[in-house]
């Protein structure tokens, strides 16, 4: 999970277009918020499962935000666009696929 920082921040800020500074403290809540949940009683402790949670919201975030900030079609950044078109649980899933393949070089 040593990665999974740098992800996240480059998730909201390229893929949402979450600016530099909203970004880090919506990467300081989230990592508030996954602390509480890994303690969590009857929550799976493996990475595989907590790191998928964590990715999951961090979407969920991303996408809120602009939502709430930006307002929908509002931008001309295809990423940002085609982000908010899939949602965020195929994009969570993206990363996450994107998380194994590079897991799967660095083993080989």
């Amino acid at each position: 999970m040593a990665n999974t920082s740098a992800l996240i921040e480059s998730t909201l800020v390229s893929a949402y277009g979450v600016p530099k500074e909203e970004a880090a403290r919506l990467q300081q809540e989230l990592f508030l918020w996954f602390h509480r949940l890994a303690r969590r009683p009857g929550t799976s402790l493996s990475v595989p499962a907590l790191r998928t949670h964590l990715l999951s919201m961090t979407c969920k975030v991303g996408h809120v935000f602009w939502m709430a900030k930006s307002g929908a079609g509002k931008t001309e950044n295809e990423k940002v666009l085609r982000t908010l078109a899939l949602g965020p649980d195929i994009i969570a899933s993206e990363l996450e696929k994107q998380i194994e393949e590079t897991e799967g070089r660095l083993e080989q």
